[in-house]
């Protein structure tokens, strides 16, 4: 059957999102699909870097709502005692600096999408209320005794393991049901490596364009590099590498030696595990001395991005904070 214009035009929307790889041509594919389910709330679960808020405006602007607002708030850039306020909105004179009323940002997405990122870092109080909105469509802003209906649909995402954390009383298990109704994971770039040339192409040739860079293209040496780097940053650490290039690479074709000498050593070392555990034993360090050590080079890889480091040390975002403090980190 011939395609509508709708299904010729959805494809589209989903173009920022550069793959070769199966599993993203069939995750696009089911995120052009839900889109079309006008208030379905959306959960997108997958690693820093990988493309959330990418996905998210996709599915916004393939959906009814396109022409609506698209509201992105990510919760845990915000001070939780911030986060409420920004959400939900205040009436003038609510608390001691509410010179001015504001709507929050449900009221701003009214007609159209709000995107929560990083769903997991919210307070217990603003769950509950955020809980409150889904069921029953209504704000309450600050100060206000009367509730503003608000049309809108919700995509939230998150780097965190929900259940996890609902297991450990940090999120509330019927604000994660009303969330869940579809759930997107994105994979990370290491689970697809035929991804990262075509997205390594994509950013060189927006440099190009940008700021005339000379770089037409990548050894099959260099590439086989950047193919077997874990990532901990995903896509967002390959677009950092790429902008690194822009600045160091002189010749046209990305060699092994321009590659950046941390991700050349990280494979080294991944390669020589065994031989790099039996000379840390060697060092005489203690076990404080050497969990600090890990600590600082997590955080040294990742540019001091927690949700990074966590994710590569294998502890939860707490524990790395909790464990910086202990050391003074």
């Amino acid at each position: 059957a011939p395609e509508s214009p709708g299904q010729a035009d959805r494809p589209s929307a989903f173009d920022q999102l550069i793959s070769r790889s199966p599993q993203m041509k069939l995750l696009k594919h089911l995120a052009a699909e839900v889109a079309q389910t006008d208030a379905t709330t959306i959960l997108i679960t997958g690693e820093s870097g990988t493309g959330k808020e990418l996905f998210a405006q996709g599915i916004h602007a393939a959906g009814s709502r396109s022409k609506g607002p698209f509201v992105a708030l990510n919760c845990a850039g915000i001070p939780e005692q911030l986060l409420e306020s920004e959400l939900f909105g205040y009436q003038r004179g609510a608390f001691t600096d509410a010179k001015h009323t504001k709507p929050g940002r449900f009221q701003q997405a009214e007609g159209g999408t709000l995107f929560l990122d990083e769903i997991g870092e919210m307070s217990p109080s603003a769950q509950a209320k955020l809980l409150r909105v889904l069921e029953n469509h209504q704000v309450d802003p600050l100060g206000d005794t009367h509730s503003i209906h608000v049309d809108i649909r919700v995509i939230a995402a998150t780097n965190e393991d929900l259940p996890a954390q609902i297991k450990a009383g940090r999120f509330r298990l019927d604000l994660y049901y009303r969330l869940n109704v579809y759930q997107l994971r994105i994979p990370p770039l290491r689970e697809r490596p035929e991804d990262i040339e075509p997205i390594l192409t994509s950013f060189l040739e927006t440099a190009r364009q940008d700021h005339g860079c000379r770089i037409k293209g990548i050894t099959p040496a260099a590439l086989t590099l950047l193919q077997g780097h874990d990532w901990p940053g995903n896509v967002r650490e390959l677009h950092n590498v790429v902008e690194g290039l822009t600045i160091t690479c002189k010749d046209e074709m990305i060699r092994p030696d321009h590659l950046p000498v941390s991700l050349r050593d990280a494979q080294s070392a991944g390669q020589n595990g065994n031989t790099e555990k039996a000379s840390l034993l060697a060092y005489g360090l203690s076990v404080d001395e050497m969990e600090k050590k890990m600590l600082q080079e997590a955080l040294q890889r990742t540019s001091g991005n927690i949700s990074e480091a966590s994710r590569l040390l294998k502890i939860t975002r707490n524990t790395l904070r909790y464990r910086m403090a202990k050391y003074h980190l």
